[in-house]
């Protein structure tokens, strides 16, 4: 029987399975919660719903074939932890994240995240 939390990680996986992955942008209220916020790693102002489906536009425009790969998750209370690896970049560049979400009535109100990147042959 699912528990809580496979509920959660079920949404979670459509954030990035539907959204990102299949491009289904138009099913953001499935997943995000009308006051979703994201908190860029990078130091950048936060970014509502509508924000990161463009950010995930852009991407798939720029970079036809990426898709993130979920490695890892785990479930507790009201968050989600991800370790993805992100796949269809160009030869040689590696993309590893860890995503943190917050899941409030069963969507994701907010999410963090860490970028690794590293490029083949390099220190």
């Amino acid at each position: 029987m699912p528990t809580a939390e496979d509920h959660l990680k079920t949404v979670v996986d459509g954030l990035l399975g539907t959204l990102f992955n299949d491009r289904q942008y138009d099913r953001k209220s499935e997943f995000l919660h009308d006051e979703f916020i994201k908190h860029p790693h990078d130091g950048k102002p936060d970014m509502s719903g509508e924000e990161m489906i463009k950010q995930f536009a852009d991407l798939a425009n720029q970079f036809p074939d990426i898709k993130s790969v979920v490695k890892k998750s785990i479930a507790n209370a009201d968050h989600v932890w991800l370790w993805t690896k992100v796949e269809g970049l160009p030869e040689g560049f590696n993309l590893e994240i860890v995503e943190i979400c917050r899941l409030v009535d069963g969507k994701i109100i907010e999410k963090w995240d860490i970028h690794q990147q590293t490029i083949a042959g390099s220190q």
